[in-house]
């Protein structure tokens, strides 16, 4: 179960809809995937320090780029980008773990806490030699 710190139960069918993986938005024709970003561990926040946070793993498809939603989903701060310990190439599918998080308040996140939204957008690879 997801903890929604936000008082608006729009957000609520949102994550019910993303925890599916399914396509639920396009830009123009090109099809975004939209996952929740979701903490896996609990955490005590401290204002205007930058954290990294266990998330649930996000798979993420080869050739795909994600962009995480500039409206801020947790009322501590933000979440401003995914990753895990190795980096794997764009062309490869990955798995992502953790969450980089801005703090803007005193807190605490609790497992199953809404951290943010991340868009994964189809790619192709033009120039190889870059």
């Amino acid at each position: 179960m997801v903890r929604i710190l936000n008082p608006i139960g729009e957000f609520k069918r949102e994550t019910e809809h993303s925890d599916a993986g399914k396509m639920d938005l396009k830009l123009g024709n090109i099809p975004v995937l939209s996952k929740t970003i979701i903490a896996d561990e609990d955490v005590d926040l401290k204002e205007g320090k930058s954290i990294s946070i266990k998330i649930k793993e996000i798979e993420i498809p080869a050739n795909h780029i994600g962009s995480i939603g500039a409206y801020a989903s947790n009322r501590y701060g933000h979440a401003i980008a995914v990753g895990s310990e190795t980096h794997i190439p764009l062309t490869m599918e990955k798995t992502v773990n953790r969450a980089a998080f801005v703090v803007i308040a005193d807190g605490k996140i609790e497992k199953g806490d809404l951290l943010g939204f991340l868009s994964l957008l189809p790619v192709e690879v033009v120039n190889k030699l870059v």
